[in-house]
């Protein structure tokens, strides 16, 4: 009879230990899962970082390489901004004065707009953001787009220009809203078409597809920029750039870039027949 009873209450206490796990959270085997569910999501977490620093761009070089320069008063002191650029730092910089940079981006008086625009690209390229967020937040957006678009603008002055809304696109998804919203896209695409035979054409139209590329590589509001940019004509923009300028690789690099950036969205793919065009 004991020994009866002995075997009984040890069969009870074994179910009681067999069923013991099923009163928690997580079994043996989903602690596995859970495991293998947390590395994937790591996984997934670096592939994200990793592709939207692939689809989004600064250019952080703080000189503006050696540029084919008109003969005018503005060509002496493009070359007076050349040299000192090498002395500017990040902590040299100071704090724009958004009123006297629309003032002088307005003048008429290239020397001042140039500088102006100078001024603007330097806080945009320093590795802080803070120059990002005061330029978006500002009004010089719109008379940066609005001189890009003019054809009395120097080339010196149209490449500060793209530039710096290359390196706002770069930023937030607000960020690349702002340049957007000022509209710049149909005058950066418009840019691909300059002719070959422009004065520092190569580098403008380089600097061009950097900033639509950041435009594209945005992917909030379900690919909207993207899908703005495809519709204003970007695809055929890209094509004729390249065939223009084929014989320099970095450009056909952000061409290849810019592309890649437009179609490589699985969750909203782009047109078939628009996507044909590149």
């Amino acid at each position: 009879m004991f020994v009866v009873l002995v075997s009984t209450n040890i069969h009870r206490a074994l179910g009681r230990m067999a069923s013991r796990p099923k009163k928690f959270k997580t079994s043996s085997t989903s602690v596995e899962e859970l495991r293998k569910k947390r590395g994937e999501e790591g996984v997934e977490l670096r592939k994200s970082k990793r592709d939207e620093e692939f689809l989004k761009r600064r250019n952080l070089s703080s000189t503006l390489a050696s540029m084919p320069v008109d003969n005018g008063s503005a060509c002496d002191n493009g070359d007076q901004l050349r040299q000192s650029e090498a002395m500017d730092t990040e902590d040299q910089l100071i704090a724009l004065d958004f009123p006297a940079i629309c003032a002088d981006l307005t003048s008429g008086d290239e020397a001042r707009q140039l500088n102006a625009a100078h001024r603007c690209r330097l806080s945009v390229t320093a590795k802080s953001t803070d120059g990002i967020e005061a330029l978006a937040a500002g009004n010089s957006l719109p008379i940066a787009v609005h001189l890009l678009a003019q054809p009395q603008t120097s080339p010196q002055l149209m490449m500060e220009l793209v530039w710096i809304l290359t390196n706002v696109a770069a930023g937030s998804s607000e960020h690349t809203a702002t340049v957007v919203s000022a509209g710049a896209v149909p005058v950066l695409i418009h840019i691909l078409s300059v002719d070959p035979q422009h004065s520092a054409a190569a580098m403008l139209v380089e600097q061009a597809l950097w900033a639509l590329g950041n435009i594209a590589g945005d992917n909030s509001n379900e690919f909207l920029f993207r899908n703005m940019l495809l519709v204003a004509g970007l695809a055929p923009a890209v094509v004729s750039a390249v065939s223009n300028f084929y014989l320099y690789p970095s450009l056909v690099n952000n061409a290849t870039w810019v592309t890649a950036n437009v179609c490589r969205a699985p969750k909203s793919i782009p047109d078939t027949n628009t996507v044909r065009q590149f």
